[in-house]
């Protein structure tokens, strides 16, 4: 089945997703999706985008599936734009608790749009935390006020993802690499880490960081 409709092609629905995501190219298309490049490429040889893609792309980015697919309407979902009551986000510290969750900080909740956000989240699983380290630099600043899905687990290329280590809480992009994860920063003064599956057991995904708020 495909979800698109006369007078629409894949390229104008590519077009479409790469204005409100981090997709930037065809291969990145492949790993969100988790099918071979092949399949992409199929898809765009056939001028189709089989109808899952466009639910699983909406689902993930918060976005109308009726925009993704046709461009009809607006591209986010009504949800995002119509709730306009702000979040209550509990703020965390840079460290675990014993069972390796995050831990509480004394600073009085983060109260956010949730426009704002990357994709729409429910308040229960958003944690507020305070930049410490200069490892993401200049895309995130030492001192800025991140928040972060704790829902949002899955590894997607090139996100950024709060990760615990040991008793400590790192801000990190991931990639997967033919069964190896490399966990990297921008800052190139921040070496990177190429890990093997025993040693990527001993890192937690705490979540995704779906909003950076800086002082001006």
């Amino acid at each position: 089945m495909s979800a698109l409709m006369q007078g629409n092609s894949f390229d104008s629905f590519f077009k479409r997703l790469q204005s409100v995501s981090p997709i930037r190219n065809q291969s990145q298309l492949a790993e969100y999706l988790q099918v071979g490049r092949a399949t992409v490429s199929l898809a765009k040889h056939k001028d189709k985008v089989p109808t899952n893609w466009i639910f699983k792309l909406s689902s993930e980015f918060g976005l109308n599936s009726d925009w993704l697919a046709r461009g009809r309407g607006s591209p986010y979902q009504e949800k995002q734009s119509e709730d306009a009551s702000p979040l209550v986000v509990q703020q965390v510290e840079p460290s675990l608790t014993p069972e390796g969750d995050f831990q509480p900080a004394d600073d009085s909740p983060l109260q956010i749009d949730p426009c704002l956000l990357q994709a729409p989240a429910s308040q229960d699983n958003l944690v507020s935390l305070c930049m410490q380290e200069e490892a993401m630099q200049p895309a995130i600043k030492q001192g800025d006020l991140l928040v972060i899905d704790r829902s949002a687990r899955a590894v997607y290329p090139s996100l950024i993802y709060a990760l615990g280590s040991e008793d400590s809480v790192l801000v990190r992009r991931l990639e997967s690499m033919a069964g190896r994860v490399l966990v990297y920063g921008d800052n190139s003064l921040y070496p990177s880490r190429e890990l093997d599956p025993s040693q990527w057991q001993k890192i937690r995904i705490l979540g995704r960081v779906v909003l950076v708020c800086r002082q001006c």
